[in-house]
């Protein structure tokens, strides 16, 4: 029985890489590895020594000071501005593409080289980012900033450029916020003595709607009181009438009691009882009558009576309840609340919701935003390095000798194996 033994596979010298060799092949084109390396360092070093230097502008940002806000905090839509918010809206506005436009179109002489000769807007914004640099944490607590330092730096041809660059750019920024703070004001402003007209307009037709239903009130009150009046005299007037029918209606009967006993002068029941020879009816008449009755005065005092009562006018009345009804009504005619009430013409003056509206209305019309307001929200100068930040000469001409070498090794590398391959096709 035969057994198949696996072939194995054959190794040959040739596929053994030899360092010594390959250090020898090196060595031999040593002169080739040093002129590739030096035209790498000179290629690199003309880069380095040649190309146009950036330098680099910057400066811390801080909080401003709680001092610097209380001619902010003093008008009526800051008054809940705390240092935060403002820093925060500040570095929104250091961001903003607004603050950098207008920047591009006031930068300094120095800088507008560096930015280009494009015209494009855009194409200028684009090459303005690629040199501003902001550092803002990126947090939402708002006393992110307490614990953060954000720095703004800007990069140019020369460390003049760079830093009156960035001066100018901060400074635009300082402007922008100042006039968003003052456009945010005079809007508030302007919202917010508009919504007190139209308060101060609302209660003043209240106040308005107030007095016509008091008024109302009190007509109704007083109608009242004039027709309780009037009903009360009316009452009274009859009584009196009554009265004083029924006393001429009594002198009537008197008198004709009088005139069939002929009595025409005065007399008592004791002096017609002795006339008479009746002394019972004296006795009678004594116990069943307080007073004399009216005959007893007699024919001519009874004519002399009713004729007064009979000819007396109906202005005259003996009655002095009736004369102060009278009285009253007359007093009744004028109301004096009500024709005040009437001639009112200005009722938001007797409200004093309405009067604190219009003093919070002056006061605001009165407040002026501070055009000298100073904010600072860098922690010193901006300062700008001595030395470039690119091209990093050093960096450069050390890469130019590694990476000329490693090319130069390659090079000749893959010259001898050229050459070895060419000799074993020939051998």
């Amino acid at each position: 029985m035969q057994h198949n033994t696996p072939t194995q596979p054959a190794f040959h010298h040739d596929d053994e890489i030899d360092l010594f060799e390959l250090v020898a092949n090196i060595w031999k084109q040593k002169w080739l590895v040093v002129i590739v390396t030096a035209i790498t360092l000179f290629l690199g070093g003309a880069y380095a020594f040649l190309s146009t230097p950036t330098y680099q502008a910057s400066a811390q940002l801080e909080i401003p000071l709680d001092s610097s806000l209380k001619d902010l905090q003093s008008l009526h839509n800051f008054k809940g501005l705390d240092t935060n918010t403002l820093f925060k809206t500040y570095l929104q506005s250091l961001s903003s593409n607004d603050v950098k436009t207008r920047f591009i179109g006031q930068a300094p002489d120095a800088f507008k080289a560096d930015l280009g000769q494009d015209p494009d807007p855009q194409k200028q914004l684009e090459g303005f980012n690629e040199r501003l640099s902001l550092g803002i944490p990126k947090r939402d607590d708002k006393s992110a900033y307490e614990l953060d330092t954000p720095v703004i730096s800007l990069t140019a041809s020369s460390a003049t450029a760079a830093t009156s660059a960035l001066n100018a750019y901060l400074d635009q920024a300082n402007r922008y916020l100042h006039d968003k703070l003052q456009d945010d004001y005079n809007a508030s402003r302007a919202s917010t003595l508009r919504l007190l007209d139209e308060r101060i307009e609302l209660l003043t037709k209240t106040e308005a709607m107030k007095r016509e239903a008091q008024i109302t009130q009190l007509e109704e009150q007083h109608q009242l009181q004039v027709e309780q009046v009037e009903d009360q005299l009316k009452a009274r007037r009859y009584q009196y009438n009554q009265t004083l029918n029924d006393r001429v209606q009594r002198l009537q009967e008197a008198l004709k009691i009088a005139t069939q006993l002929d009595i025409k002068r005065p007399s008592t029941l004791s002096q017609q009882g002795r006339q008479a020879g009746s002394p019972r009816v004296e006795i009678n008449a004594d116990i069943r009558s307080n007073q004399d009755p009216l005959y007893l005065r007699g024919t001519d005092f009874l004519n002399a009576e009713l004729t007064q009562l009979q000819a007396r006018p109906e202005t005259f009345i003996e009655d002095g309840r009736i004369r102060e009804l009278e009285a009253k009504l007359v007093e009744l005619e004028t109301n004096r609340e009500i024709e005040i009430l009437k001639a009112r013409t200005d009722d938001a003056e007797f409200s004093q919701k309405i009067q604190d509206l219009k003093a919070e209305q002056v006061d605001i019309m009165t407040e002026q935003f501070p055009d000298n307001l100073q904010l600072a929200f860098t922690n010193g100068p901006v300062v700008a390095s001595p030395d470039p930040i690119k091209p990093k000469k050093a960096l450069i001409l050390a890469l130019s000798i590694v990476l000329g070498g490693m090319l130069g090794v390659m090079i000749a590398l893959i010259r001898a194996a050229v050459r070895n391959r060419n000799a074993s096709s020939k051998a």
